[in-house]
Order: structure tokens, then sequence, then C-alpha cells
């Protein structure tokens, strides 16, 4: 019988290590409502497992768990037993070459006081830590060690990064003495001590002569990727006895997808869904849903929602994270999710294009492009700032002009704001007032540290994959990972094919050149494959972010945000001057302060009324 408190937090898994049986008895029985199954290590103490909805084998000797999709060097898939009997996974070590595509594999001892877990590269299943005095607190769901641990207390070093990018990347998390292991990494837990390693790499290709450079060849092989990936996660769901439904925007990515996945569905039902913002900017989103929709024979729901209902996502969305989302669509994901359990959609898995971006290209792609070939020329900042000055009129283009003329000035200055590799995704960040906030030398650590980070990944010193992979590590990966966490909370789980490792690492011998951009056609790549599948002009049309960002100042400005907005109680590292300026004059610099206090207010102090 599924508990109340189970049903709260939705699906999830939480294991660990105590000394302290009180501990399993008044904690997670309690407060969770579940029996976790007890392990007794003799004097060592106890491990103790509860999931919900993982994959689990056992021997005599371990416990083996296994969350999201892997298969084996031969392609077939993997579960849990299999990664047992074939001696994949044990507590003292994992064979993390022994397969691949986008989950966690945890294995627990039964004699011992000994766990080895790993993360596939950008894998979704997430592993959050907390180390007590008497043990050790695991769990995929970030808000279920908030619930578990004695103290919650702000992490104040990750401020600069909340208020800079929105996220916070790496193994730091907004709550102190609460870790996440990074994508890619391998973990052991030995009797309190712990030791951490990284198993992937974003470097596939040894040498420049070893990328692949030809159009047709790239394209014949990331078909026959996706066939093979988008076959695998659907001959794995199921067998699970469950359906799936495809987030369909009609833009490149989710169109392509569903295309791969019609053929595999054969006359079974063929679902897709998306959002719909009720403002009138949005109408071309829906267009574009609906246009896709009808070429390719889906049963589409629109999920509808207004301004009106903006607060009350939002609020829910960090008290479900029990942390700040880092876009403004993140609410939209729980309209659709509660929407889906409203209505008892049969259907668990939902495939998702996201991630598309940061490996084909994006749209900054070909102003990065336009920049590395403008800077070989001589005084090319001195002439573009000119040009800059006389176009000034045509204000669009003269800032544009404005801002690659200091790009170039700069470019020996790695810690120069305007440099592309600080300013990605800073959206509308008032840099004055961070740097009166936290100080010129945090900012410019903060700034690069996230520079630095992809460097544990990747040499690569291409000036496309150097701006990509930061986004890919940082912004997008956190975004998709937030997504997933809260689908779980709604007994949901989605399904990200280009974050499949095997995907990644064919993307990723394609030459940078190509990959991204041809011309100054970005994603140029998806949309041949995709005009090849369906022979229909829908894989050029240009469709823009599925935000409604102009919208959302005004919802903060005078709209249903600024009850929200008028009740934000001011940190004490931003001066009153700042403050006041911020609150009267919204701009979309003013979200991060917003989910900052609610975050504040909800999950530190608690305060969720």
């Amino acid at each position: 019988m599924i508990s109340r408190k189970e049903l709260h937090f939705g699906d999830f898994t939480v294991f660990g290590f105590t000394r302290d049986p009180n501990f399993i008895n008044q904690r997670l029985s309690v407060q969770f409502e579940i029996t976790p199954q007890i392990i007794d290590i003799g004097s060592f103490g106890q491990f103790f497992f509860y999931t919900s909805y993982g994959d689990v084998a056992e021997s005599e000797e371990a416990l083996v768990l296994k969350l999201g999709f892997l298969r084996s060097k031969t392609k077939s898939a993997l579960n849990a037993r299999q990664l047992l009997e074939q001696k994949l996974v044990s507590p003292h070590s994992i064979d993390s070459d022994g397969f691949s595509g986008n989950g966690l594999v945890v294995a627990l001892s039964k004699t011992e006081p000994v766990f080895s877990a790993f993360q596939t590269l950008l894998g979704m299943p997430q592993l959050h830590y907390s180390i007590l005095d008497d043990g050790i607190i695991c769990s995929d769901i970030f808000r279920c060690i908030v619930s578990l641990i004695p103290h919650r207390e702000l992490n104040d070093k990750i401020l600069p990064q909340h208020f800079l990018f929105q996220n916070v990347y790496g193994p730091s998390t907004y709550i102190r003495n609460i870790t996440r292991l990074l994508p890619g990494y391998y973990l052991k837990w030995f009797n309190g001590r712990i030791e951490t390693n990284l198993r992937r790499s974003l470097d596939v290709v040894a040498d420049n002569l070893k990328y692949i450079h030809d159009d047709k060849k790239a394209l014949n092989l990331l078909n026959d990727s996706f066939e093979q990936i988008v076959g695998d996660y659907i001959t794995q769901i199921e067998s699970r006895g469950q359906g799936l439904v495809n987030q369909l925007s009609g833009g490149v990515d989710s169109t392509l997808l569903q295309s791969f996945i019609n053929p595999k569905l054969y006359h079974r039902p063929n679902r897709s869904i998306s959002y719909v913002i009720q403002v009138p900017s949005f109408e071309y989103e829906v267009d574009y849903a609906r246009q896709a929709s009808q070429l390719l024979k889906t049963d589409h729901t629109f999920v509808n929602y207004t301004s009106q209902d903006y607060p009350g996502l939002l609020t829910r969305v960090i008290d479900l994270l029990a942390q700040p989302p880092n876009h403004e669509t993140t609410p939209s994901l729980l309209a659709i999710a509660e929407f889906i359990r409203s209505e008892n959609w049969s259907e668990r898995y939902f495939f998702t294009g996201h991630g598309s971006d940061t490996l084909f290209g994006f749209s900054d792609a070909s102003k990065l492009k336009a920049l590395e070939m403008i800077q070989k020329i001589p005084f090319a900042d001195t002439w573009l700032k000119g040009l800059g000055l006389i176009l000034s009129p045509a204000k669009r283009l003269s800032q544009s002009l404005l801002k690659g003329s200091e790009i170039i000035a700069s470019r020996n200055n790695p810690d120069a704001f305007v440099a592309r590799s600080n300013n990605l995704l800073t959206y509308d960040v008032d840099w004055g007032l961070v740097q009166r906030s936290f100080g010129d030398s945090i900012i410019r650590e903060t700034l690069a540290n996230r520079r630095n980070f992809p460097l544990q990944y990747s040499k690569s010193d291409h000036y496309l994959d150097k701006v990509n992979f930061i986004e890919l590590l940082t912004f997008t990966y956190d975004l998709s990972v937030k997504n997933q966490q809260l689908a779980l909370t709604h007994r949901m789980e989605q399904v990200f094919p280009f974050f499949d490792e095997d995907l990644i690492k064919l993307a990723l011998t394609i030459h940078p050149d190509i990959r991204y951009i041809k011309g100054f056609k970005y994603k140029h790549l998806m949309r041949r494959l995709l005009e090849r599948r369906t022979n229909a002009p829908v894989a050029h049309k240009s469709k823009g972010v599925s935000t409604v960002n102009e919208e959302f100042v005004i919802w903060m400005r005078t709209g249903p945000l600024r009850p929200l907005i008028d009740d934000i109680q001011r940190p004490g590292f931003m001066s009153k001057l700042d403050f006041d300026h911020m609150i009267q004059t919204p701009n979309y610099f003013l979200l991060s302060l917003l989910t900052f206090d609610l975050f504040n207010k909800r999950v530190i102090i608690g305060n969720s009324e």
C-alpha cells in the first residue's frame, strides 16, 4: 500500500549507513512512513535502503540498484540482475567501461561498511549525499536529503553563482553539507571515507584527423544512432509494462524525436503534449506544436495556464525541488505534470528533446563564428566601434556592433565581463549591483570557476566547444536535472535521448566546424536529418524559445507576480539603494532575487504556508 508520505514525495530512493538505530526508526519510518530494508553489518552499524521505483537485484554479498537506462557493449539492455551477475558492479568497484546509456548504479555490501556508485556522463538519475557523524545519507531526490538532515542551512558560498547564472553547478548545492555526485564520476564510501574520480570525458577524438568532416557520413551515423537509442528506450519502457508520451513543442529537436518514436510504436497510441502560456506572444509556439502534431499524426494535448496561475506554480516548484528553479519555464513543466496526474494518464515516461542545442548548435553560434572571423582582421575592434557609432539610429544593429567591438578588444582578458564565456546565460545581470553585493574579486573568481569547470571533461580549444561545453555542463544539465526531479514527484520520468552517452560520443566525433554550424546555419545537422525523415519544410523554419520574457517582466512590474515582489525581504549582502532600485524597476534579473527569497522563506526557514 502506498503511504501518504510516499505520495507526498512521489518516486524516490533513499539509502545510507548509520550507527544510530533511532535514525531509521524516528526519521525514515516516521517522516517518510516507509519501512526500509535493513542490512546489519555487525558492530559497524547498519545499511538502510528503500526505493519506490528502482530496479534492484541482490546476492548474498551485495544489493545492486539501477536507475535510468543502461546497455551493454553489444547494445543490449542491462538490468540490475545482469549488472550483478556479469560482475560489472560490486560494492568495492564498478566496471564503468562495461556499459553506457543514461543512468545511475549503486552497489551496497551486505558484509562490510562499503558501497560504490557511478553516474553516466550527463546522467539524469542523481546521487545527493550528506555525511553525518554516525554515517551517510544518500538519495536521488534532493528534497529527500533536505528533509532528513538534522539542520538546514543556506550554503552562502553559492550565492554569486545563483545571482549571476540562476543555477548552481559542480558538487556544491544550495544547502550546506549536501553534496551531489558529478556526472561521469565514480564514488566509493568505505566506513566513513569517501573517494571520487572522473570516469568519463568529452574528449573522444585523439587528434583532428580522426574527426568526421563529411556531412553525409555524419547524418547517416546520427540517423542510425537515434534509431538504436530511441528503439532501446522504448523496448525497455515496454518491458516494464509502461507507456510513453513525447513533449512536442514543434521545434526541430522534439519533432525529430517524434519521427524516430513513430515507427517503434506501430499501431499503438501515439501521444504528444506541450504547454501553452495564455498570452498573445505564445501563439506561434502553439502553431508550431499543432503543425508538428499534424505532420507526424500524434494525438496532441495542450496544457493551458494563465499568468494568474504562474505564482502558484512557481512556489510549488520551489517546495517540490527544495531549491530555486534555474529558468522561468520550469513551472510550465510542473503544469504538465499536474495536468497528467489530475487526468490519470497511464503513461509514465515523457521524451524530451532538451540538450540538443548545446550539442548541435544554438543561435549564438552564428555570432560567435562571425566574431571569430572578424577578429582576425587588423584593427577589427576599432572599425566595428566606428561603424556602430555611425549606425546608432539603427539601435539594435548598433548595439550588436559595439558589443562585438568590446568582445574583440578584450579577447586577451579572460576576466572581462563582456567575454562570451563570462556573459553566457547571464540574462540582464546588473554587473555593478553584483560587484557591489559580493565584491569584484568574488565575481571574477566565480566567473573563472565556471570557465574552468568544463576543463576536467575536455581540453578542446575550439572556440565553439569552449562556450557550448560551459552551457552543456552547467545550465543545460542543471535545468534537465530539475525537470526530472519535478517529474519524479508526480511519479513520472523524463527521457533524454540527447543526453545518452552513445549519442554524445558519436556527436563529439563530428568536427565542431560542422557539428554546430555550417556557413552561418546553426544546428544544420538536426535540420537536415529532420528534412530527410519527413520531407517537410518544418525542418528549416525558425522557432523562438518557449518563453515569454517581456510578459514575464510585466507580471513582476504590475501583474500577478507583483505581490511576491513586494514581499521580498532585502538580503544582507545587498544595499538598500540597490534593493529598492531592483524592486522599483523590474527586469529579468529580478527573477534571481525572487526565487532566492521564496527559497529562503519556504525551504531554509521552512515557511511554506
